[in-house]
């Protein structure tokens, strides 16, 4: 969240100010402290829904709600539509909130810009630009996010290491605990999509009892995976070079329904090796010269492990790894697959990173 003077914060960029930022405006709006005028905007639409949503709250359902709050889309609204609304007095009640989703694709920024210098004290307006910032360079934003009666939210997707601690925390606001590694591996098997991993812990904490510890195991069953072997199984086979255990957890995948975790695989490998070849590259630089060090610039499932990877398989290696990862994800799509199923593309894969 931002003040009149909008100017992005570099911190934001690595998630250290953006939670505490949607507590603040959190707190903001349930104290009925409000602006004109918000913009919500940013690449992580979990931030933004739920913001939205508390706007749409502070609309109470007394049978006013309807003349009271209005949502406009970017694609089809115009700014004398905008305008007209929020210029509109409330019925009934102290304020109005009108919502422009998909501000994205709005196009009358102009005109909008002009109302948003003087907006009227009794609407709530708020613009959610959705799949970036709104590009200050240009004269309109600038009017726009500087406005005098303006605040700004951005919401930037989280790096890893904080949306694991925000794992952690969600779990924990359920009374559940959850360690790091069962978080870690949410995180490599669901991605970053903040939506889909709070979807995910929902569905999963539904089930449990209060003061319950979620493991690996739990959360692999919860995602569709055997509780046989996982990703992790098979990456840490090809750490200590165990090439029984390695063939033993491919035929495993080579079978329906696991083969339908192709896609998993590769992307958790990939993930991994590229951890490894940045490790390379910081520790040659001299950034890296202990495991504390490692510590500071990567979270990983098991740390002792990740250590004993980077002797096995130097930057070079790193490199032809995940060459092989890419052309195997290629395949996996159709290019240059020939006739050659998931299965055996996973055959293929495994052979050559053993070899």
């Amino acid at each position: 969240m931002q003040s009149a003077s909008y100017k992005k914060d570099k911190k934001v960029d690595s998630g250290e100010v953006l939670v505490t930022r949607f507590k603040q405006l959190k707190a903001d709006i349930e104290s009925f402290k409000l602006k004109p005028v918000y913009v919500l905007m940013g690449a992580e639409g979990y931030f933004l829904d739920l913001i939205s949503d508390m706007f749409e709250r502070l609309i109470p359902d007394d049978g006013f709600k309807e003349f009271n709050f209005n949502v406009l889309y970017g694609k089809d609204a115009t700014a004398e539509d905008v305008i007209s609304i929020a210029r509109s007095y409330p019925m009934m009640a102290d304020r109005r909130v009108l919502i422009l989703k998909e501000a994205q694709q709005f196009k009358d920024w102009e005109k909008l810009a002009t109302y948003i210098q003087k907006p009227v004290d009794t609407t709530v307006l708020v613009l959610v630009h959705r799949n970036g910032a709104i590009d200050g360079k240009k004269k309109w934003a600038k009017d726009i996010l500087n406005g005098p009666r303006v605040e700004v939210f951005e919401s930037v997707r989280l790096n890893e290491n904080r949306i694991v601690e925000w794992i952690i925390t969600h779990f924990k606001r359920h009374r559940i605990k959850v360690d790091s590694k069962a978080a870690y591996v949410l995180y490599e098997l669901i991605g970053s999509d903040m939506s889909r991993l709070y979807n995910e812990i929902e569905k999963m904490v539904i089930s449990l009892p209060p003061n319950s510890e979620v493991r690996v195991e739990e959360i692999t069953g919860s995602v569709g995976m055997s509780k046989e072997y996982s990703p992790f199984d098979l990456q840490s086979a090809l750490i200590n070079r165990n090439k029984d255990r390695a063939y033993r957890i491919m035929h495993f995948f080579s079978k329906p329904p696991a083969v339908e975790q192709l896609p998993v695989i590769i992307a958790t490998l990939y993930s991994f090796f590229c951890k490894i070849a940045m490790f390379h590259r910081l520790a040659s630089s001299g950034k890296i010269r202990s495991k504390n060090d490692a510590f500071k610039f990567f979270r990983v499932y098991d740390m002792e492990e990740f250590i004993r990877a980077t002797k096995v398989y130097d930057f070079y290696k790193c490199k032809q790894v995940i060459h092989l990862l890419h052309i195997t994800d290629l395949k996996y799509k159709g290019v240059d697959s020939g006739t050659a199923d998931k299965a055996a593309l996973l055959k293929e894969l495994i052979y050559h990173i053993l070899h």
